[in-house]
């Protein structure tokens, strides 16, 4: 691995692999090994890195796994291998090394097939290099607390009743497919949960769970080697279906056995796939998309929720209407004094084909659809703001100074990088405004309460100093992310894990 430099704070590894694959040069190697076991090779290294920090990962491989390079060696060992009792029934060690890294070379060739443009490519890189990356116990407790108790505060008249939707695309509760995940992320295979398992998991939990309970979470999030050998979407099949159902019983009494071939994209699946999910499912080809709209005001409460427990220091205030009510201000507006922080809440940013592929066309397209919309916001509530016209905004009319912010549910890597180049057009009328996502948000904040600092003051100071770069990356630069935890989420936190 060749540490290849820093780009707004973040550290850019590229790997040098020697080698010079084709997809041909693959499906030779790997007709010698039989599919079941390169599979088995594959779950166990992302057993491994699952959790675990990148110089964990290097020392013990030498060169850097990610669930990127995994997913498609899985992908290519489907299509190529073969179980046929004549073959190697397993995989070495430095073969599984050697396949990997012939993957990775594939990988980057296609990658500069696809783009030679530098913006392209990083955006490419960022979301192989930096995706999984998030505080994955927030990420997961944030998504319960959305749908198990938030959606049903802001859906009063119950246009879609979240837990029963959620049960009937998984077969059982969210919070059942949620323990029923804790259960499969120490394994590189799975079966069907036999008498003995299951009394011992049950007598720690409230819940009872039953095979029929462990059979559907684990079809649910599960391909055939049919179903991926005849894929014809763009993402990879195991971005959807992290487990490979095999169909093979190793004895005839015993279940059908599954592997986990991501084990970051199993416990994705139960976080923002089930959002994408949802969001696929009322999408009937038109601009409207009920779970989206409800999503986005899910989620606008849910940033608001944050900004009154971690800033009593500070006024906050929901969207305000004004001119009669026509015309709406941005979602949050946080005061302390005259400064004032104007916050637009988006839920999505960038769509699967922009991390995928990093064309700028489709960049433009997600930029235009999502977040030019959100910088119109902001421009405008501070526009109107400072014309001292509305009276519904009178609350304002000492603040000179203002702050900018779009917050994402999405993740972003290289936001104020390659977000700010193509919106040029907008920081030219006024829009200079800071974009992070979820995770950065959280991490402001908690980082300011720890270290007693105002997060006005971080924030100005960021965008004058570092406005290119990342806020995370930034709070790195300035002090110690170590022991910051989401005390918003404790309680909620404490529900799922208690007994796990």
């Amino acid at each position: 691995m060749k540490f290849a430099g820093t780009i707004q704070g973040r550290k850019v590894f590229v790997e040098e692999y020697g080698l010079d694959c084709s997809e041909q040069d693959i499906a030779e190697f790997l007709k010698y090994f039989k599919r079941i076991e390169v599979l088995r090779s594959i779950a166990q290294i992302s057993s491994f890195i699952f959790m675990r920090d990148s110089k964990s990962i290097i020392q013990k491989y030498s060169f850097m796994v990610n669930d990127n390079l995994l997913i498609n060696a899985a992908f290519l060992a489907v299509k190529h291998c073969r179980d046929i009792d004549t073959l190697n029934e397993g995989m070495s060690g430095s073969a599984t090394i050697h396949f990997l890294k012939m993957c990775g070379s594939f990988i980057d060739k296609k990658n500069v097939e696809i783009t030679k443009d530098p913006m392209e490519l990083l955006l490419l890189h960022s979301y192989n290099q930096f995706a999984g990356q998030e505080n994955k116990f927030n990420v997961l407790v944030r998504n319960y607390f959305i749908y198990e108790y938030l959606w049903s505060e802001v859906d009063i008249k119950s246009r879609i009743n979240i837990k029963e939707e959620i049960k009937n695309m998984i077969g059982i509760p969210l919070r059942v497919a949620v323990l029923l995940l804790f259960t499969s992320l120490n394994s590189s295979f799975i079966r069907i949960f036999n008498d003995d398992q299951l009394r011992r998991i049950n007598e720690r939990i409230t819940e009872r769970i039953t095979k029929a309970d462990h059979k559907s979470f684990l079809d649910w999030a599960s391909l055939t080697f049919d179903e991926v050998i005849n894929w014809n979407k763009d993402v990879n099949p195991f971005y959807v279906g992290p487990l490979i159902n095999t169909k093979i019983k190793p004895f005839p009494e015993l279940d059908s056995v599954y592997i986990v071939v991501s084990h970051t994209f199993l416990y994705e699946k139960i976080t923002t796939g089930l959002y994408f999910a949802l969001m696929d499912k009322y999408n009937f080809g038109g601009k409207d998309n009920l779970f989206k709209e409800i999503f986005g005001k899910v989620f606008e409460r849910y940033v608001g929720e944050l900004l009154i427990y971690y800033l009593p220091d500070y006024e906050v205030f929901s969207e305000i209407g004004y001119k009669n009510g026509n015309n709406k201000t941005v979602d949050w507006l946080v005061k302390k004094d005259n400064h004032l922080i104007l916050i637009e809440a988006k839920q999505s940013a960038l769509h699967i084909k922009s991390k995928n592929t990093g064309k700028k066309s489709y960049l433009k397209k997600d930029i235009d659809q999502n977040i030019c919309k959100s910088i119109d916001q902001l421009i405008n509530t501070e526009r109107e703001i400072k014309s001292v016209d509305y009276e519904e905004l009178s609350e304002f009319s000492g603040v000179n100074s203002f702050i900018k912010v779009v917050v994402t549910y999405d993740s972003l890597h290289f936001a104020n990088l390659i977000i700010k180049e193509a919106v040029q057009e907008k920081k030219a009328q006024g829009g200079a405004c800071e974009i992070m996502d979820i995770n950065d948000l959280e991490l402001l904040l908690v980082f300011a309460k720890n270290n007693q600092k105002d997060v006005w003051d971080i924030l100005s100071k960021k965008m004058e100093e570092k406005p290119e770069m990342d806020c995370k990356e930034f709070l790195y630069s300035i002090g110690s992310l170590e022991n910051i935890q989401n005390k918003f989420l404790g309680k909620y936190y404490d529900e799922i894990f208690k007994g796990i």
